[in-house]
């Protein structure tokens, strides 16, 4: 057993042997963060984000779209939060029934110089997809998955976001230094 008792980083990974041919299968890599107990040392905001995410896949929601996923942001904090509803492709994890990401579709890799004008590193700073958000309340946006994303192979496909605590950033701060947010995970079937 490891020793992970003392406030640090660390970072977890599980192999094992495939019996069958010997070969190493690896796990997604997970960071885990071990703080001191001591309370006064301890920045609750680094380990409860002030928002959630949800996403739902609805297709009441626009009848010209194939598959529109509803993407709410939830204040869950008592303090107003500016919260960017952009939501960047690369917060997006698209797999197909594999675990394997999703391709993009041939228009939005055309389209990914538009989307790299848009600031990666501050989320929130674009005021044009920027809005303060009271306490308790919601920020919710459609997205098409298939306008990105190359859905057009039958399967099963699953859905989630993954973004980081940005709100909670300070000056000088990583980005990859907070916490991250995640949402549920949707799962959809296109039929053949």
């Amino acid at each position: 057993m490891t020793d992970v008792s003392k406030p640090g980083k660390y970072t977890l990974q599980v192999v094992l042997a495939d019996p069958a041919n010997n070969v190493s299968v690896k796990s997604n890599v997970i960071v885990v963060t071990v703080v001191d107990p001591a309370p006064e040392k301890q920045n609750p905001s680094a380990f409860y984000p002030p928002f959630i995410l949800t996403v739902r896949l609805d297709r009441d929601l626009d009848a010209g779209l194939e598959f529109p996923m509803l993407i709410c942001q939830v204040n869950i904090s008592d303090r107003a939060l500016i919260l960017d509803n952009y939501t960047f492709t690369n917060e997006f994890r698209v797999l197909d029934s594999r675990g394997m990401p999703v391709p993009f579709t041939e228009r939005a890799k055309k389209g990914q110089e538009h989307s790299q004008s848009h600031n990666h590193e501050n989320p929130g700073a674009d005021i044009s997809h920027s809005w303060k958000v009271g306490p308790h309340d919601n920020l919710c946006g459609i997205e098409s998955l298939d306008q990105v994303w190359d859905l057009s192979k039958p399967g099963r496909y699953s859905v989630q976001i993954v973004r980081y605590d940005y709100p909670d950033r300070t000056p000088g701060q990583k980005m990859e230094e907070m916490p991250l947010v995640r949402s549920n995970t949707v799962h959809l079937t296109v039929s053949p």
